[in-house]
């Protein structure tokens, strides 16, 4: 279980600056300021070592080319994840694939985005 304690490890030096946990508590999303994503495994944290939590899973060419905004879980399936950026995009991702699907550009930056569980359309 996640406390003030955890200390949720990065393959990066770089800021994070977007986080969400799924509806189940199961996994932690990440973006950073360089575009990169990584997904956290919960239940998986490794409690001999100070509560920390390893990345599952890390993608460092994302398609982003500035910070992550915004990252969030697609509420009813851990199988697609949404992502905001500076860049001005949004991107939809298949965590089997951890690729981006789906790419929105915009005319401005992107500081918040997500999916609908009605019917998968970004906001």
């Amino acid at each position: 279980e996640i406390s003030h304690n955890t200390t949720v490890k990065s393959e990066t030096k770089y800021a994070t600056t977007a986080i969400d946990i799924d509806s189940n508590g199961e996994y932690l999303l990440s973006g950073d300021s360089v575009g990169a994503v990584t997904i956290h495994q919960i239940n998986e944290m490794d409690v001999s070592s100070c509560n920390e939590i390893k990345p599952t899973c890390y993608e460092p060419k994302s398609g982003h080319k500035f910070n992550i905004n915004s990252i969030k879980w697609f509420p009813k399936d851990t199988g697609i994840f949404v992502t905001g950026s500076s860049d001005k995009t949004v991107q939809v991702w298949d965590t089997n694939e951890m690729s981006a699907v789906e790419k929105f550009k915009f005319s401005g930056h992107v500081y918040d985005a997500e999916l609908s569980g009605r019917g998968g359309k970004t906001s």
